[in-house]
């Protein structure tokens, strides 16, 4: 390997030295030097080196920019051949590599050493919690009182499947077990293992696999959930000997909307949704029949009767499975026709009459397993009753307390689990139900905001007749949300009746909407079944989400839904709201409209209701990103203070939380980070006893003056040309696709006249801040808010948990981040830089193609743009400074590993290698031959698809004007006679080796660096 470069040796001194930076390392995690990283040691010292000087020398030249230099060095060292793009893909790996140990040891830090090696071995931390709520001043509780604790489950945990699959599974399992076991990464196997992992998604990544895992991460989190209903069952049987048979805990409700999300996307069909139905309740039905044989196999010999009832209920539970086999089959056919849906309903609703009779084999051809079940057979069908009928009975024949102990586990397992591997929730856009209301209420167009039509509404739930489904209705029904009732109704009755289901609404600004929602609800008699939550999110659903539910309130129909329900459930988001007015002001903008709500209700007079809190993790950094730990992160999305202000009110709170996409699954990666995560989650929001205090909120009108603040710089910074420009410099081609739903909302067919940053989901919207190195959206506007009020602020943060969380995130994301890096990628769009580049004849060969690129971005405004951007970026960045150094906040305070400082270079080096490789694309474009038009395309649209990044829309033109390979006349047998002689040209081959080749290996580099900047981050997107 012949560099080229200054390589000095290995540098042995931190960043704070002067020769440079040494690598981070671990005491836990050093996995010494693999041969790749020994034979490139000596570069990336040099080259971290480097960027350390280069960083120094800012103090005296303010506009020098450390990562456009390290850039430029490596890009001239590649186009003079002394680098290679297997040494760059080499250097991508080791760094992405180190990034990934890092984030394997910072996330063991942030679930808790403690809570992991707890969760290996007896979980006695979580025996300990449970001996704390037991006893208060020392005295032990009544009976009641502890049921009345671990019966009603005050959490929940919500899979979702939002695209931040960024790591592949294999790194995923890798990375899970090195959280678990650290010192596995000495053992040689281990690092073996490393070196073959590849940082990029899975290229197979679809729905169906997205709901695999989502029912891996569900059966990790559901055997933790086991774990502590044994130990709590233990923990009474010793506290209250007399009654603990009578109790049936249950700590967590399991969630997920894998596969029955519909906001923004109209590529999950109905019968997708009912087949992942189906397995997830097959999924379950296999697990209580494994439950059951191995509770038969601990009753005791004597126990016959007992063993009977099991032995019913396990016969039963095989029967329900095969049929489900059977259905999995017929609703599994790609493009079902009306015959194959009629005979995939029939089987599944067992229209087959009352006597009992098998079911027509005629019907099920194909289904032999299946064929012979009748309906007497299938006594399970969408209850759990006739199987805990079953293990009832065996508990009332049992004789021994062994016994009694195992069956009272199952029960225990049985209703907890119910016949499903978790609840649902159904995601549906606002506008999808508009659509939907505008027959009932006479069609035409729906003026959402008007008090007649809500008034019509709430007349036309409590007096219209209810409407009867089957799946001809489904299969007919072309309106989305409708379809999505009719789902919900066809669930109920034939797969799950148990479980109630969540139906979510995006974008839910108006009463209406949700009145909306309850009109089918009740059309289809669902009502009593479903709990509709209202997903607050937008800057306009944050303002007025209160008064939205404080109008529904009003409303007969929707008070009486409530009062059967027992519940009001809603969702906050941090994500869209993060998008458009900043993560800090969406997050107070969240905790203020969960303390209104609180108002609300407890006006209303509904204190004896349950109040759901569902907040989806889009709150900072990345989805989950969130600095410190995890019980840091449960309280920044549910603050002590809106929990006391329930307390205080009396009202029951419920509060879940998403783990979204493969990042997410991390913590449920195995049943040991499962228990550690639910044990710190169940731990955590423990009704605090005695006044709440918090300086921040004494202080309301600079509170509500430093929200408005920020919020304002924050949605002048969406609405900016220069920041929309910006953003969509490149778009979302810096980054893989990381999952099934589009990056780009698809709508149910209407126009969408948002600007592009808005039509940009959040997580794409997010993950190329990170890309760009400088989140914006959670670091800008505090400096500027609190420029004459630093002094004021200072005292606040000192006495103020609130204000130190919110600090907290602003720092870790400002430590990451970077002006300069902004600006370094605006290089890549400046003619000047091209155009002066082979001056001196320092690098001639590149003259055509260097003056080729100055001439195509003469004019363009992306470079500007940047600069623009930065300079308005610059200035409330040095007054944050200012503030920090008044909290007495260092420069790389963030972490507490000690290696903040050197964890800022690698991703500066990550960064420079992508730089150079996106100038080593553009270089070889600009080599390309000038191509005749061919379909409409030009040699300056392929250039400018290369400019953008869009590589794979250019690929195939350019593969198409210079084939690898031409066949020629000698290849053909052709008997008829030609005079004319075809041009047979000439092949492309050395072309292709040469330029196109590379430039779609540079591509995919570029985005394998995204993902290990991705995991300097710890999350994606």
């Amino acid at each position: 390997m012949n560099t080229g470069l200054n390589i000095t040796g290995s540098h042995s001194k931190t960043s704070n030295g002067d020769e440079g930076m040494a690598p981070p390392q671990s005491a836990k995690f050093e996995n010494g030097h693999s041969d790749l990283e020994g034979q490139y040691k000596d570069l990336l010292t040099d080259l971290g080196g480097r960027l350390d000087k280069y960083w120094k020398r800012i103090a005296n030249e303010p506009q020098f920019n450390p990562v456009k230099q390290l850039a430029f060095e490596l890009s001239r060292e590649l186009e003079a051949g002394r680098l290679s793009l297997d040494d760059f893909s080499s250097m991508i790996k080791i760094l992405s590599d180190r990034a990934l140990m890092s984030r394997a040891q910072n996330m063991r830090s942030y679930i808790g050493e403690k809570n992991i090696d707890d969760a290996g071995s007896d979980l006695i931390r979580f025996r300990g919690y449970v001996h704390e709520v037991a006893h208060v001043d020392g005295k032990l509780i009544s009976f009641d009182e502890f049921k009345a604790e671990f019966e009603r489950p005050r959490k929940g945990v919500v899979f979702t499947a939002h695209p931040t699959f960024s790591m592949p599974q294999a790194m995923r399992e890798f990375l899970i077990e090195l959280i678990e076991k650290p010192e596995l990464a000495l053992e040689a196997d281990f690092k073996e293992r490393l070196n073959k992992l590849e940082h990029r998604p899975d290229v197979d990544l679809d729905l169906m696999s997205e709901q695999n895992q989502a029912q891996v991460a569900l059966k990790n989190a559901g055997l933790a959930r086991r774990e502590f209903h044994k130990i709590i069952l233990e923990e009474a049987k010793r506290l209250y000997p007399e009654q603990w048979t009578e109790l049936l805990p249950c700590v967590v409700n399991l969630n997920s909307w894998v596969g029955y999300d519909l906001d923004g996307r109209t590529d999950i069909r109905w019968y997708d949704s009912l087949c992942f139905r189906l397995k997830e309740k097959r999924d379950q039905l296999q697990q209580h029949s494994t439950s059951i044989e191995t509770s038969l196999y601990k009753l005791q010999e004597d126990e016959k009767q007992s063993a009977s009832f099991l032995q019913a209920a396990y016969k039963m539970i095989r029967s329900e499975i095969d049929a489900l086999d059977g259905s999995l089959i017929l609703f599994s056919v790609d493009e079902p026709t009306p015959a194959d849906i009629s005979k995939a309903a029939n089987f599944l609703t067992g229209d087959v009459g009352e006597d009992g009779s098998t079911l027509t084999s005629g019907i099920f051809s194909g289904v032999s397993k299946t064929v012979g079940i009748s309906k007497k057979d299938r006594p399970l069908r969408s209850s759990l009753k006739p199987l805990l009928d079953s293990v009832c009975s065996a508990i009332g024949a049992c004789s021994t307390d062994a016994s009694l102990f195992v069956l009272t586990e199952l029960k225990t397992e049985l209703m907890s689990s119910g016949l499903t591997t978790s609840h649902i929730h159904i995601r549906i856009n606002a506008m999808q139900l508009h659509n939907a209301i505008r027959k009932p209420l006479g069609g035409g167009s729906v003026d959402v905001s008007s008090l007649v039509s809500l008034s019509k509404l709430d007349g036309m739930i409590l007096n219209d007749d209810t409407e009867t489904v089957n799946f001809k209705c489904l299969a007919l029904e072309r309106s989305t949300a409708v379809r999505q009732f009719i789902v919900i109704s066809q669930i109920l009755k034939y797969i799950d009746g148990d479980a109630p289901i969540r139906l979510l609404i995006a974008e839910c600004e108006h009463s209406l909407t949700v009145l909306s929602a309850l009109y089918f609800a009740k059309l289809f008699g669902i009502e009593e079944r479903v709990d509709i939550s209202p997903l607050f999110e937008t800057e306009r659903a944050m303002e007025r989400g209160a008064e939205i539910i404080k109008a529904l309130l009003k409303l007969k129909s929707y008070r009486d839904y409530v009062l059967k329900r027992g519940r009001i459930s809603i969702q906050t988001g941090f994500s869209d709201a993060g998008r458009f007015m900043g993560q800090i002001p969406a997050t107070l903008a969240i905790e203020k409209l969960q303390r209104r709500i609180a108002s609300i209700l407890n006006n209303a007079n509904l204190g004896h209701i349950e109040v759901l809190i569902f907040n989806t993790h889009g709150e900072s950094m990345g989805r989950g990103a969130h600095p410190s730990s995890l019980k840091d992160r449960f309280d920044y999305v549910l603050t002590p203070y809106v929990r006391n202000a329930y307390n205080e009110k009396e009202l029951r709170l419920h509060h879940e939380i998403s783990f979204q996409g493969g990042d997410g699954y991390v913590f449920f990666g195995s049943e040991t980070l499962a228990k550690a995560t639910l044990l710190e989650f169940v731990r955590s929001h423990h009704i605090e006893g005695g006044e709440f205090s918090d300086v921040l909120y004494d202080n309301p009108d600079f509170n509500e003056d430093l929200f408005e603040h920020v919020k304002t710089y924050q949605t002048k910074l969406f609405e900016n040309k220069n920041y929309q420009s910006s953003l969509g410099a490149l778009e979302t081609n810096l980054l893989f696709k990381t999952g099934s739903r589009k990056t780009k909302r698809q709508f149910d067919g209407r126009q969408d006249n948002r600007v592009a940053a808005a039509k940009m989901r959040a997580i794409p919207h997010n993950g190329v801040l990170q890309q760009f190195g400088f989140l914006a959206n959670v670091i800008s506007g505090f400096g500027s808010a609190l420029l004459y009020d630093k002094e004021q602020f200072a005292n606040i943060y000192q006495n103020s948990a609130r204000a130190r969380s919110l600090i907290g995130m602003i720092a870790r994301a400002r430590q990451l981040s970077s002006v300069k890096t902004l600006v370094a990628y605006a290089s890549i769009f400046n003619d000047a830089f091209w155009v002066t580049r082979p001056i001196e004849n320092m690098e001639t060969p590149l003259k055509v193609p260097c003056l080729l690129l100055a001439g195509l971005l003469r004019g363009d405004e992306r470079h500007d743009r940047f600069m623009h951007l930065a300079t308005y970026l610059r200035e409330d960045d040095i007054y944050l400074h200012d503030l920090f150094k008044e909290l007495g906040l260092d420069e790389w305070q963030g972490q507490a590993d000690g290696h903040e400082r050197d964890e800022v270079i690698e991703s500066d080096m990550l960064h420079a290698l992508r730089i150079a490789l996106i100038m080593h694309i553009y270089l070889l474009g600009g080599r390309l031959p000038i191509l005749a038009a061919r379909n409409d395309l030009t040699h300056k649209d392929i250039m400018r698809m290369v400019l953008s990044l869009r590589i794979d829309d250019a690929l195939t033109p350019l593969r198409e004007a210079y084939p690898r390979a031409k066949p020629e006349q000698a290849d053909y047998d052709i008997a008829e006679e030609a005079s004319y002689m075809v041009d047979e040209g000439s092949d492309f081959e050395e072309l292709n080796d040469r330029l196109i080749d590379p430039m779609v290996e540079s591509y995919d580099l570029i985005r394998r660096v995204g993902v290990g900047i991705g995991h300097h981050y710890r999350a994606y997107g």
